[in-house]
C-alpha cells in the first residue's frame, strides 16, 4: 500500500475518532478542535485525490479515463473553492466564548 493510502487511511480514522471526543460548544477547546477536525477532514480528502490520481496513472486504459477524472476532479475543486469562499465570506467559525470556571465567576 502507497504512504499517501496509508496516511489517508488513519487521517479518515481520525475524522471518526474527532467526532466521538468533540467537546461541547461551550467548552474550553472547541474551536481547536474544530481546526483540527476540519484541517484533518481536508487532509484525508486531498490525500484521496491523491491516491485516485495516481491510480489513473497506473492503470493501463485509454486517454479517456485520465481526461474524464482531471475534468470532474478539476469540476469539484472549483465547487469546494466556491463554498469554502462563501462559507468565510460569513464569517466562518464564530467565536466560542471561553467556559467560565468558578474562578472568573468570582471576578
Amino acid at each position: 500500500m502507497a504512504p499517501s493510502a496509508s496516511a489517508c487511511f488513519a487521517f479518515s480514522i481520525m475524522q471518526g475518532i474527532n467526532g466521538a471526543i468533540r467537546p461541547h460548544k461551550s467548552k474550553r477547546f472547541r474551536t481547536q478542535w474544530e481546526w483540527l477536525h476540519k484541517g484533518s477532514g481536508w487532509i484525508a480528502i486531498v490525500l484521496g485525490i491523491v491516491n485516485v490520481s495516481l491510480g489513473c496513472f497506473l492503470v493501463v486504459g485509454p486517454d479517456a479515463v485520465w481526461i474524464a477524472w482531471f475534468c470532474w476532479l478539476g469540476v469539484l475543486t472549483a465547487v469546494a473553492a466556491i463554498f469554502e469562499c462563501l462559507w468565510w465570506k460569513q464569517g466562518g467559525y464564530p467565536p466560542v466564548k471561553a467556559h467560565m470556571t468558578s474562578t472568573t465567576a468570582r471576578a
